[in-house]
């Protein structure tokens, strides 16, 4: 697990929950978006903890994981999910 904040920072995807979660009916949005990368993670999603430790960069991504939650903010219109802001 990152424990270093720099770390948590380079993988944490909470700044492009937040983007999509600020547009109109965007929590609604915003969860959908989140199970999109749960299930692009693992087949059949995430458990809420292993869900909750990514997003908050507790966990470091595989580059294809990471290529993976890009594509899907891709999709979502945020261009730079990374970071906690």
């Amino acid at each position: 697990m990152n424990h270093s904040q720099e770390d948590i920072e380079r993988c944490a995807f909470v700044k492009g929950y937040n983007i999509i979660r600020a547009r109109r009916k965007g929590r609604d949005l915003a969860s959908i978006a989140m199970d999109e990368i749960s299930q692009a993670l693992k087949e059949g999603g995430l458990c809420d903890k292993a869900f909750h430790n990514r997003k908050y960069g507790y966990v470091n991504h595989t580059p294809t994981e990471r290529e993976k939650i890009e594509q899907i903010f891709t999709k979502w219109g945020v261009s730079d999910p990374w970071g906690l802001a």
